[in-house]
């Protein structure tokens, strides 16, 4: 965003977040990171059983006025453990995942291009975007 805006960020996002997810993951035996939603931007980022129920377990609380916790750590099976940590909508944030009719059009045109099924639009400072995830090995937290 400091260096190209918006439009630089986009590309930065398809192009650099996935594969440097993936390798800080890889660095790290016993160790996988990632980040979902219920409201996606990229497939590849999709919720799985787990992450649904803490996200919309977190929404509900949100929606009836009591908050996100500040992350929550969830047993899997008997060797692995998973870290959530909210990820909170920024004002700054509205730029790529504000309302369809405040995007400004080249950027909603790079965002249709990028991502076909982009359903990580209309938010509102606030709001619940999604989760950072952290899967560990229960012999490495032991």
């Amino acid at each position: 965003m400091a260096n190209g805006g918006p439009m630089e960020a986009v590309k930065v996002c398809k192009n650099v977040a996935q594969p440097l997810t993936e390798s800080v993951s890889a660095k790290r035996e016993g160790i996988a990171i990632g980040r979902t939603s219920l409201k996606v931007r990229n497939p590849k980022n999709k919720p799985d059983e787990t992450d649904r129920k803490i996200l919309e377990s977190w929404q509900s609380s949100k929606d009836e006025g009591q908050g996100i916790p500040d992350f929550e750590v969830v047993r899997l099976d008997q060797e692995t453990v998973r870290f959530y940590k909210p990820i909170v909508l920024q004002e700054v944030c509205l730029n790529c995942h504000g309302s369809n009719e405040k995007l400004k059009p080249e950027l909603k045109t790079l965002l249709d291009e990028c991502y076909p099924a982009d359903q990580a639009r209309d938010y509102q400072v606030g709001d619940l975007r999604g989760v950072f995830r952290v899967d560990m090995d229960r012999d490495l937290i032991d």
